[in-house]
């Protein structure tokens, strides 16, 4: 039951909300001051929206949460991440893993798949790409569920959050003389930040309706005025609306957690509260077990929107005065969320897990190299201006768009991409270098910025790629060290060192 206010202003998101809260609250954004589009944000955060617009959208049952583990050899698909990350479900991330190969242009040679398991397993060769499987999830007890909620939530009732969260951790067994990371020096806008930090469910989005109802001069309001901000300030026609269909379970909708022991996964969460529970049950018994002492951080991360807690338990540094990173940690972290293209979705519509034909087409699986190049071009929105060897350069967008970029890949055999590099097509330069007889890519004017050095191109192939190169002119075709700063020089280095390499290789 999504609710037709959450179309119908064409502002940003906290201005349509301090619309729909102007006849419970009038004039929210003069109350909140100078600031108020940050305060709007730390109060109903974007996950809060997020997991509401689920709930309002009429989501009856939770997502079939799955796992996209990269391998080794795969972490280039996920721009180096954290090797792992979920989607709400098999479509979403088959999905994911096929927009991730072709963007990077990197293609798997043979995929596995178990329908009886879910699981789709990409390879290249004999190497593992990634990894597409349910999500393992570890459920706690209702009991140390209960526990938990109560020691993360709510906190903002209290004037000192981490003094509070701390108190309320003494009091699990294994932790009672659990001690705190200094947090570092923050201005009185960050302090807010900070305090504000909350997980997306309905008990927290009662308190951040009274704490506003209190930041607009009512600062005592009844039950119905609080259940009533909450569900104007999300888009709700009513509390009920909001409330009822998955209550303390609702941040289920936005991600699942993991268990984090040195940076080797122990355990996969549904949420939070289970993953807070698991964290502050076994972090002492187990992972932490011979620890000179356990330490408490608490902030917010990267793998979820802003404003969500993380929880760390860290053993302190010997040396007080500076903290090293090299200390031992265990921390419950949410798994960064992969979102799926609707273009993407709609390929992969009605390719189930037991259909390991129709999705070795996906991939590419058995086309001759030229004809998955070309396919590679079309779904990374490219256009092939020549290949040379192992050298494909291609361009995306118009030639005289000051966005276009001129892509410049070295493909193997198979004719995925091993390395590329891109520079704008305004004023990027392939100039070449007397010395040794290479070619530099260049990214900006003049010859700086060297993003590749490039060894066995004809002159009629240097020729079609620098058409397309605007700054070219007859005294900008020679890349001259002597002229190019300290970092340019120290990069071109390395990339003829690269160069030379190769060809010593090959």
């Amino acid at each position: 039951m999504n609710s037709p206010l959450l179309q119908d202003f064409p502002a940003g998101r906290w201005a349509e909300m301090c619309v729909r809260l102007a006849p419970l609250l009038g004039d929210v954004k003069g109350a909140l001051g100078p600031q108020w589009h940050e305060k709007a944000e730390a109060f109903f955060t974007e996950a809060d929206f997020t997991v509401a617009d689920a709930i309002l959208s009429g989501t009856k049952s939770l997502p079939d949460w799955f796992i996209i583990r990269y391998a080794p050899a795969g972490q280039h698909l996920d721009d180096e991440g954290d090797t792992v990350a979920c989607a709400p479900s098999w479509s979403d991330g088959l999905a994911v893993l096929l927009r991730a190969c072709e963007s990077n242009r990197s293609l798997p040679s043979r995929v596995e798949c178990d329908a009886t398991t879910r699981t789709l397993r990409l390879f290249v060769g004999e190497e593992l790409l990634a990894a597409l499987l349910p999500l393992p999830t570890a459920y706690v007890s209702q009991d140390l569920r209960k526990r938990a909620l109560s020691t993360i939530t709510s906190l903002r009732k209290a004037t000192d959050t981490d003094a509070e969260l701390l108190k309320r951790m003494r009091k699990w067994p294994g932790l009672s003389a659990l001690g705190a990371v200094e947090s570092r020096a923050a201005h009185e806008m960050q302090e807010f930040r900070e305090r504000m930090a909350h997980h997306p469910i309905p008990c927290e989005w009662l308190q951040s309706a009274r704490m506003l109802c209190a930041a607009c001069s009512n600062a005592e309001p009844d039950t119905a005025t609080v259940q009533a901000v909450a569900a104007a300030a999300l888009g709700a026609t009513s509390w009920n609306h909001l409330a009822a269909p998955h209550g303390q379970f609702s941040a289920r909708l936005l991600q699942p957690w993991y268990i984090s022991n040195d940076d080797e996964i122990c355990a996969f969460h549904a949420d939070a509260i289970d993953a807070a529970a698991d964290l502050f049950t076994r972090g002492p018994k187990v992972w932490a077990a011979g620890w000179a002492g356990i330490a408490l951080e608490s902030h917010y991360g990267i793998t979820a929107p802003d404003y969500v807690p993380i929880y760390t338990l860290r053993e302190p540094s010997q040396d007080a005065a500076r903290r090293s990173f090299d200390e031992r940690q265990v921390a419950a972290y949410p798994v960064s969320r992969s979102e799926a293209k609707a273009e993407v979705l709609a390929r992969v519509a009605g390719v189930k897990p037991e259909s390991t034909d129709a999705i070795a087409a996906l991939f590419g699986i058995g086309l001759p190299v030229d004809v998955k190049a070309r396919m590679l071009d079309e779904r990374s929105d490219e256009i092939l201006i020549v290949q040379e060897g192992p050298w494909r350069f291609t361009r995306s967008g118009d030639p005289l768009n000051q966005h276009t970029s001129i892509w410049v890949h070295r493909v193997g055999i198979d004719g995925n991409s091993l390395w590329c590099a891109a520079v704008p097509a305004y004023k990027g330069l392939l100039q070449t270098h007397r010395v040794t007889g290479f070619y530099v890519f260049c990214a900006d004017y003049d010859g700086a910025h060297p993003v590749a050095v490039i060894d066995g191109l004809s002159p009629s192939a240097v020729a079609q790629v620098r058409a397309y190169l605007r700054d070219t002119t007859e005294d900008r075709l020679d890349f001259r060290e002597e002229n190019r700063s300290a970092r340019d020089r120290e990069d071109f280095r390395k990339l003829l060192g690269h160069a030379l390499s190769r060809r010593s290789v090959a």
